[in-house]
């Protein structure tokens, strides 16, 4: 995904979302995107969605580890 399109895909991702909110793979990237434009706690807000639908998502729990370290948690 591309830093300057990060908006239109979290707009992608939300119209995913409406549709199907269960859909873990849109909330990741949705959170990847949102990373991606400083929005720090809306993109761990949003993969931490990912690993409630699905909490074995290799991908989503590597967004979240490296999310939760960057902003200093664990």
């Amino acid at each position: 995904m591309e830093l300057g399109r990060s908006e239109e895909a979290i707009e992608a991702f939300d119209q995913a979302i409406a549709l199907n909110e269960n859909l873990p793979e849109a909330w990741s990237n949705r959170g990847k995107a949102l990373w991606q434009l400083r929005r720090f706690e809306e993109g761990l807000a949003s993969v931490d969605r990912a690993l409630k639908i699905q909490p074995d998502s290799p991908a989503a729990l590597k967004l979240q580890q490296q999310m939760r370290q960057r902003l200093g948690g664990s």
